[in-house]
């Protein structure tokens, strides 16, 4: 069974998701984003686990990926 087609569909896949998410996390650190005003708590267990993560870049790219897996 040839499996390229399905292959190259999952990596686009999770390479759309991953911008999607990185889009939104962006949008969600930007400083009075609706995310903050809106859930405070679930914003502050955000800033956590990218402290967790390392922080910074590194820890955004962390959060990124577990959220789109």
């Amino acid at each position: 069974m040839n499996t390229s087609k399905l292959q190259a569909f999952a990596t686009d896949a999770r390479r759309q998701l991953m911008n999607a998410v990185q889009a939104r996390l962006d949008a969600a650190l930007v400083p009075n984003s609706d995310a903050q005003v809106d859930d405070p708590r679930a914003f502050a267990f955000l800033k956590r686990e990218i402290e967790q993560a390392g922080g910074s870049e590194q820890g955004r790219k962390h959060v990124v990926e577990r959220y789109a897996y």
